[in-house]
């Protein structure tokens, strides 16, 4: 009864691997991040930073980066809404 349980387990998590996976290379199928008008600057150079500090500053993110290479544009957004 045990191993009928744990094929059972196995069998639905790896059904619902395999659809995520079907669902992943499809919406990749259909990305197309230069029709998109919301997007400005090149989509493949950009980076989102999560989880910042309330008090910190496009200077001080630009500034931190800067060690990495050139910085065109530094926009910190919250809440839907970008400065």
């Amino acid at each position: 009864m045990l191993c009928i349980q744990a094929e059972k387990k196995a069998r639905i998590r790896n059904n619902k691997l395999e659809q995520g996976a079907a669902k992943v290379a499809e919406e990749l199928q259909k990305y197309d991040p230069q029709s998109d008008p919301n997007a400005t600057g090149d989509p493949y150079k950009t980076l989102f930073v999560a989880r910042l500090n309330y008090e910190t500053s496009e200077h001080k993110i630009k500034r931190e980066f800067e060690a990495y290479g050139p910085i065109k544009r530094v926009s910190i957004c919250g809440k839907f809404l970008c400065r």
